[in-house]
């Protein structure tokens, strides 16, 4: 077995579009057989988020399919892209 973590920070001001975006996602990968979740975890004062989404495989290459898939899906790096916080090079 395989299990893959991903965290996002959201932007600033843009966790209510990230969830949004990463929600749907998760639920089109449920609906294409993906074993996928969603957490939400909160800090700071302000309320900021870390959101994680979690892949389960039955093994290594069937993981590396699965993320071939995420990474080709346009839709998901333009939304993506648009909410989380650049990191600094």
């Amino acid at each position: 077995m395989f299990i893959f973590r991903a965290r996002g920070y959201p932007a600033s001001g843009k966790a209510a579009e990230y969830h949004a975006a990463t929600e749907e996602w998760v639920k089109k990968a449920h609906a294409q057989g993906f074993i996928v979740s969603l957490a939400r975890q909160y800090f700071g004062a302000e309320g900021e988020s870390c959101f994680t989404v979690t892949i389960k495989s039955k093994d290594l290459a069937e993981f590396e399919r699965a993320l071939h898939q995420i990474e080709a899906s346009a839709e998901y790096r333009a939304n993506v892209s648009k909410v989380l916080v650049p990191f600094p090079r």
